[in-house]
């Protein structure tokens, strides 16, 4: 039997932005980056335009 999904809490900061614009989103620990990228885009609302890097642990 594959393993449950199960819920991961994401911070998710735009850098060198006065305010600072931020984001708490929910995911599945069994997400692709590919998935994850797409939900930030609409998170976001963003169209795919905008640069961007994951940064794990910072």
């Amino acid at each position: 039997m594959p393993p449950k999904p199960q819920p991961v809490a994401l911070r998710i900061e735009l850098l060198d932005i006065a305010p600072l614009i931020w984001r708490r989103v929910l995911v599945s620990n069994q997400w692709t980056l590919g998935s994850l990228h797409n939900y930030l885009q609409w998170v976001m609302g963003w169209m795919d335009t905008h640069a961007h890097e994951f940064d794990v642990g910072a």
